[in-house]
């Protein structure tokens, strides 16, 4: 049996079954007849137009089965208020889902997940539609719906939940303006009253899209009832091409990027509350190919409305934390806050940074006024607490502190950069109360140079109406570094007439080279502040004082229409009249200013070393002005000369004064016209000469004692009757100069009456103590000054009629000359040479002179003595001429070593030469009938020599000598001599020349100048003497060389050949430093010494033996000049047969030991076997010297006679001798030989018959001995002992 628990079960079970079965069925009818559902479109719009309350029409209605049940959609339709009324709205389509639970529940269709899309409805066109009246304004109740109404009950309370998508909503802004909003997509919720939204819409035609909006509202009934909160939120907004539309031309908009949050607070249709939330918001744009920037990083920005008591809605703004940048600057802090009622505003703003608002500017046309002051005055600085309040019509008022406040010059105004200010006042007047520290202010034109501001302090006031404005201020007080001014000023604007200036003020300057920066440029002009400027160099004033009462049109009030006063009461000043002129000093000026002219005095000035007395000065200050000037100075001639070199009268006063350098004191009065404008001064005046000196110092002429007056004006100057004294003689001098095309020209005429000898004790000229008289002499010197350089002309003119000279031919002059015969000298020159000739009777002499080096050189010269006339000079080199019956060349040598001997005793003495070194001819051409040269008369001279190309030519003709030379540069000279006749009168002479006895010499003697010049000089020789004459004794051919090698002369190969006779010589002579060194090696050697002796004229001597010699010897010293002390060498020689014949022939050869003396004593001792002579076989011996002493110990000579044999020396320091002699004699050689060497002499006939008739043994000496010492040219000759013995006699000889 079935319980009953079962059976409710299965009844549950077949009941669920049923409804699924139905259902299925109801399922399966709808899917079949929800496709069909627009055949039944008729009642189903009249069913939905009565469940919306009012008339629907749709094009097509579509259904169809979803995954949880059916859905509707209606398409085509079109809302109004009734069938026959105009379309309210339209829409695309109605998507909408059966809810078939609830529609279950509540026995009628319910329909959930609706979506309208493409709603378009446009608000304007509704009558009676005001989003913006007031709730209170209802319709009564027993009026019709209205279809607004109808609509309202739709959207609020029909249609429930629904949303909209892709729709528009056309309605009026608060503005008035039509707009519409794009529904991209819009949640609504409609609960009891409630009204929850949210999506996201957009504003058409700007770029307000993409606006999250988020609403909470409840209304009563209507729109303007609505109540609650609004929020909506952009991000990344971008509204550039809107931007681009509002904006002028020249701004482009590049990018914009928006993002805020907005909350609104409705009661009953009116915003109660709101509040802006602006977040990373940026705009860039660009003008004039510049890029800005402005972005609001964060701020809030609030709107709050107030009702006042006669129900008006006031409204105020308030801002918090506002974060702006410029252009990449950060903004101050701004806070705002604003308030606004009708008939009356106010504004408050905390703190502005003028700067940022720059950029800003650029959003305005280029044309408007204020973008342009803006963009030309590029103010900064910060306005700080600004107030502006208006009420009704009246003009606003306004309060600001302006902080560093700065901007560029325009026009009258400066530029700023450190101003504080307070400023208050309305359009009409006001005050400002400035304040600056420590500022620079540029001031274009007005001044010259920017204003430095340590302190400004001023209270200004202004008014404008319209009579124009006005400008003023009761309190002036401006120190800079250099200036400090306290004054009142007025400046009025009349607007139908010229501006007007009042103005007193008191100034103290404590540097006047500074008072150009303080010159106003358009009140003085440009060229009277451009001079005033360069003036006005030092200086201070106290209480200076400034005037200032006028039109400023008329200034500076040539008809006295106004009033421009200026004193300056300058102490210590400095004062330049004119840039090219020197500055004066030390004044004490009083500078006046008075209108159109400028007064200057002063007592005492002080420029460049002078002294001025009194300056005085007036001038015109108009365009044409000119600055005349009186300037009384008394200098030193040099400091008048510096000054005048420092002006523009360099070219012309100044060249004067350094061309005639005036030294001593020197008054001047200096008159000056300078114009403004620049153009050119004049200058003129005199300068007055007391006992002053003059120099000229190229050709170099000093004055004494000149007295007289120059003149000049500008570059004229004159001076007539100067007297003065040059060499301590009277001279009368004048001068004129003026500038010519090429530079500047000085003229200057010379003349005086001379007596020689006062000349020769000014001068000690060597040439001068042999000259007397005197002389009316003149000249003429002409200067030429250039911008670099000058040139000179010299010509003087000096009668020698009365002038007696003793010097030697041509210079000899004995008082006869004629007047018209003179010297003449001129000269043409610069800085760097010189060209000059001296002309008088029988000599001329013209020279081109190098002045570039400290001692002036001789380039080129020429000389003409005896009959020749000048004639141009060569190209290079020196010729001279000589064409005379006879000149004396030692008196000329004499003269010139006496001048030499000065000249070194002058240099020796320190004192510099400044006369040229006399150069070397390259040409000489030589004829004289004779020539006293070396106390020898040559005869009938002609000689030639020139320098060509690289090598010298010279000829030589006379009675004396004949031959050429050539000598090629690098290359020895190569002299060649046909004939050499020598005679010397002292040779010839019988009278015995007195000896110079040697003086001995402790030290080394150093060179000599002679040794330095010679070994400098000398050049190599080729020498080569066909035929010598010496004394009129033939010596044949002579030849040799001479070779320098650096400080060494070596004589190589000396050959002198005649007949059987030849001598070689080799020698050197070195000259290191002050120290010579002589070496000399020889060797001579003949057939015939008779030959030898005879050539030299000795009749005497060693005859008929050949001969060989050489000699080895050396010393410190010159060839010419032994140093015996350290002479060292070695001799040999040696004969062959021969006899020495004649006592004082054989001295003078073999002299070193007196062998006269010697055979002077042998023949006195033994005579009868000397008489006729000493025949030898040969004579041969060496010997060395050392320090000057010879020693031998090998000096022999076998004679027939016996065996002669020396030993010894000779101290050729002292000149002195000590050797022995030993005589050995050969018995062999005969009966005379025995005779004389006997014992007993006087018996030795009688003894010697004797003795061979008995015995051949005969007693004899068999060797004497004598001792020789003394004087080498007087020695004593002492015997010392005898030896006897006995000799056999020989058989020859008994047989004999």
């Amino acid at each position: 049996m079935t319980t009953v628990p079962v059976r409710l079960v299965r009844g549950l079970m077949w009941l669920v079954l049923t409804l699924l079965v139905l259902a299925a069925i109801a399922i399966s009818g709808l899917r079949l007849f929800l496709p069909q559902l627009n055949e039944f479109r008729e009642p189903i719009r009249q069913w939905a137009s009565e469940q919306a309350g009012m008339s629907l029409q749709i094009d097509s209605v579509e259904g169809h089965w979803r995954s949880i049940g059916p859905s509707l959609m209606l398409q085509g339709i079109d809302i109004a208020a009734s069938d026959n009324s105009e379309s309210l709205a339209s829409v695309g389509s109605i998507d909408m889902q059966l809810d078939i639970w609830q529609s279950a529940w509540q026995f009628r269709p319910i329909f959930k997940n609706i979506t309208i899309n493409q709603l378009g409805i446009d608000l304007t066109q509704i009558p009676g539609f005001d989003l913006y009246a007031s709730s209170s304004q209802k319709v009564p109740s027993n009026q019709p719906t209205t279809a607004v109404q109808k609509l309202e009950r739709l959207f609020f309370v029909r249609l429930g939940d629904f949303s909209l998508t892709d729709s528009k909503v056309s309605l009026f802004t608060p503005a008035g303006e039509k707009k519409q909003v794009d529904i991209s997509e819009l949640k609504w919720v409609n609960v009891n009253g409630k009204h929850l939204a949210e999506g996201v819409v957009s504003i058409a035609d700007t770029h307000l899209s993409q606006l999250k909006v988020i609403a909470n509202l409840s209304e009563k009934g209507d729109l303007p009832s609505l109540s609650g909160h609004i929020y909506a939120q952009a991000k990344n907004l971008s509204i550039t091409p809107w931007l681009n539309k509002q904006l002028t031309e020249g701004t482009e908009i590049t990018s914009s990027d928006i993002g805020f949050e907005v909350w609104l607070d409705l009661l009953d249709g009116k915003i109660t509350n709101s509040r802006v939330q602006i977040e990373n918001s940026k705009v860039e744009w660009e003008r004039a190919e510049q890029l800005h920037s402005i972005q609001i990083q964060q701020g809030v920005v609030a709107l709050t409305p107030t009702t006042l008591t006669d129900d008006v809605t006031a409204w105020r703004v308030d801002s918090d934390n506002l974060k702006i940048q410029t252009d990449n600057t950060q903004w101050p802090d701004l806070d705002i806050v604003a308030q606004w009622q009708p008939e009356k505003w106010m504004l408050a703003v905390n703190s502005l940074d003028i700067e940022r608002l720059q950029s800003l500017a650029s959003f305005f046309p280029a044309d408007n006024s204020a973008v342009s002051m803006l963009n030309t005055l590029k103010p900064t600085g910060n306005l700080t607490d600004i107030r502006i309040a208006s009420t009704g019509e009246e003009s606003p008022r306004f309060s600001a502190k302006l902080k560093h406040f700065g901007m560029q010059q325009w026009e009258l105004l400066p530029g700023i950069s450190k101003l504080d200010a307070d400023i208050s006042g309305d359009l009409a007047s006001g005050k400002a109360v400035l304040k600056l520290k420590d500022d620079v202010l540029p001031y274009g034109e007005v001044f010259q140079a920017p204003l430095k501001i340590d302190n400004a302090d001023v209270t200004a006031y202004w008014q404008v109406n319209d009579q124009g404005w006005r400008l003023w201020s009761d309190k002036l007080h401006v120190v800079t570094p250099h200036l400090k001014v306290d004054g009142e000023f007025r400046l009025d604007f009349p607007a139908e007439k010229p501006a007007w200036l009042s103005f007193y003020g008191e100034a103290s300057l404590n540097n006047g080279g500074e008072a150009w920066r303080y010159l106003p440029t358009l009140a003085l002009g440009h060229d009277l502040t451009d001079y005033l400027s360069a003036a006005i160099r030092g200086g201070k004033a106290d209480a200076a004082q400034l005037l200032w009462y006028g039109e400023l049109s008329d200034f500076p009030y040539q008809n006295n229409e106004g009033i421009f006063q200026a004193k300056v009461p300058l102490k210590k000043a400095k004062f330049s009249f004119d840039t090219a002129w020197p500055i004066l000093t030390d004044l004490q000026l009083d500078l006046l200013f008075e209108n159109d002219f400028m007064y200057l005095d002063s007592r005492h000035a002080i420029t460049m070393g002078a002294t001025a007395s009194r300056v005085t000065g007036v001038s015109e200050l108009s365009p044409d002005g000119h600055l005349k000037l009186t300037v009384d100075i008394a200098a030193q001639g040099d400091a008048v000369r510096d000054y005048m070199l420092a002006t523009p009268l360099v070219d012309s006063v100044g060249a004067a004064l350094t061309t005639v350098k005036v030294s001593g004191p020197v008054t001047s009065r200096l008159k000056l016209d300078i114009p403004f404008d620049g153009t050119d001064v004049r200058a003129w005046g005199t300068a007055d000469f007391n006992d002053n000196q003059i120099a000229i110092e190229t050709p170099a002429i000093q004055l004494a004692k000149v007295n007289g007056q120059l003149s000049f004006d500008n570059d004229v100057i004159k001076a007539t009757d100067l007297k003065g004294l040059l060499l301590e003689q009277p001279i009368n001098v004048g001068f004129n100069g003026k500038s010519v095309d090429t530079g500047y020209n000085v003229d200057i005429d010379l003349g005086g009456n001379w007596q020689v000898s006062k000349l020769q004790q000014q001068l000690n000229d060597p040439l001068l103590n042999h000259v007397s008289g005197q002389t009316q002499w003149k000249g003429t010197v002409g200067v030429n000054l250039y911008d670099t350089g000058f040139n000179y002309k010299v010509d003087l003119q000096a009668p020698l009629s009365r002038i007696n000279s003793n010097l030697p031919y041509p210079l000899t002059y004995e008082g006869a000359l004629s007047p018209k015969q003179l010297a003449t000298v001129k000269i043409t020159g610069n800085g760097e040479a010189l060209s000059g000739e001296i002309v008088v009777p029988d000599a001329k002499y013209q020279a081109q002179i190098s002045l570039l080096q400290s001692r002036p050189v001789i380039k080129q010269s020429f000389l003409s003595l005896g009959k020749g006339e000048l004639k141009p000079l060569p190209l290079s080199g020196h010729q001279v001429r000589v064409n005379s019956n006879r000149i004396n060349g030692d008196q000329w040598i004499d003269l010139i070593n006496e001048i030499t001997s000065n000249l070194d005793q002058a240099e020796a003495k320190g004192k510099k030469q400044g006369m040229p070194q006399i150069p070397m001819p390259t040409q000489l051409d030589i004829q004289l009938k004779t020539l006293t040269l070396a106390s020898l008369d040559w005869h009938d001279l002609t000689f030639n020599a020139q320098r060509k190309q690289s090598q010298w030519g010279f000829t030589l003709d006379s009675r004396e000598l004949k031959g050429h030379a050539v000598w090629v540069d690098n290359n020895p000279l190569k002299l060649t001599l046909d004939n050499v006749f020598f005679n010397f009168p002292k040779l010839l002479s019988k009278d015995k020349q007195d000896k110079i006895k040697y003086v001995p010499q402790r030290d080394i003697p150093e060179a000599t100048e002679l040794d330095k010049t010679l070994m400098a000089n000398m050049p190599d020789i080729d020498l080569q003497v066909n035929s010598m004459w010496l004394q009129g004794y033939s010596l044949g051919k002579v030849s040799g060389k001479l070779r320098k090698d650096n400080n060494t002369l070596v004589l190589q190969n000396l050959l002198v050949k005649s007949g059987a006779t030849a001598l070689n010589l080799d020698a050197h002579w070195t000259l290191d430093g002050d120290q010579n060194e002589t070496q000399i090696a020889f060797d001579v050697e003949g057939e015939n010494s008779s030959d030898l002796m005879g050539r030299f004229g000795i009749s005497g001597g060693i005859q008929d033996a050949s001969f060989s010699s050489y000699a080895s010897i050396q010393w410190q010293g010159s060839p010419w000049s032994i140093h015996r002390e350290t002479l060292t060498g070695e001799i040999k020689t040696e004969t062959g047969k021969g006899i020495i014949s004649g006592v004082g022939g054989a001295g003078r050869l073999l002299g070193l030991f007196s062998l006269d003396s010697i055979m002077r004593k042998l023949q006195l001792d033994f005579s009868g076997v000397f008489d006729d002579g000493l025949a030898f076989n040969y004579i041969k011996g060496s010997g060395k010297i050392e320090n000057g002493i010879f020693n031998s110990d090998n000096i022999k000579m076998q004679a027939l006679a016996g065996d002669l044999t020396i030993k010894g020396s000779a101290n050729l320091v002292n000149e002195t001798v000590n050797a022995q002699v030993r005589f050995t004699p050969d018995f062999t050689s005969g009966i005379p030989v025995l005779t004389a060497f006997a014992v007993a002499p006087q018996t030795a006939l009688y003894v010697f018959a004797i003795s061979t008739a008995l015995s051949p043994v005969l007693d004899v000496f068999t060797q004497v001995n004598y001792l020789v010492k003394g004087p080498l040219d007087s020695p004593t000759v002492t015997e010392r002992s005898r030896f006897k013995g006995e000799v056999v006699v020989p058989e020859s000889i008994d047989k004999k």
